[in-house]
């Protein structure tokens, strides 16, 4: 049993150190800007985001949103003939890292979002008139 409990915080301490690592990698000039958009995102920190820049690498190579969801494997198989349309389940096609991490981040906007304790610890939060804070929300329902 005790070597079951140090394999585990073996483990534990490793993905310390790789979380580290990527959180430094972030940093880096190259990474910096499109790291910090993504965060913009709920749902999406670091980690996230770096997984998004490095599978995704330049997202100006898809046209469209439509070929970014095919590439992913986040759209419908279909089995049409003449009339007959049939959407079956996601295609599966593609990045499954990168797939399952956009479905975990896209977990987040499951609900309505709301200004949590690190948006509103952020300088100037409490100087914003509600209005605009209203207005600003807004766009954040479904």
């Amino acid at each position: 049993m005790e070597e079951s409990i140090r394999a585990v915080e073996q483990s534990q301490e490793q993905l310390k150190t790789f979380d580290s690592k990527i959180e430094e990698n972030a940093q880096k000039p190259e990474y910096a800007k499109k790291v910090a958009r993504y965060q913009t995102l709920r749902g999406v920190k670091t980690v996230t985001a770096m997984t998004i820049v490095a599978e995704v690498g330049d997202m100006r190579r898809y046209g469209t949103a439509p070929q970014f969801m095919a590439s992913t494997g986040l759209v419908s198989s279909e089995h049409s003939t003449g009339e007959h349309e049939h959407r079956g389940k996601i295609t599966k096609a593609g990045n499954a890292h990168l797939r399952r991490v956009l479905v975990e981040g896209g977990w987040h906007y499951r609900h309505r979002g709301s200004a949590g304790k690190a948006i509103k610890k952020r300088p100037g939060y409490q100087e914003r008139s509600p209005c605009v804070v209203g207005t600003a929300s807004a766009g954040d329902r479904p």
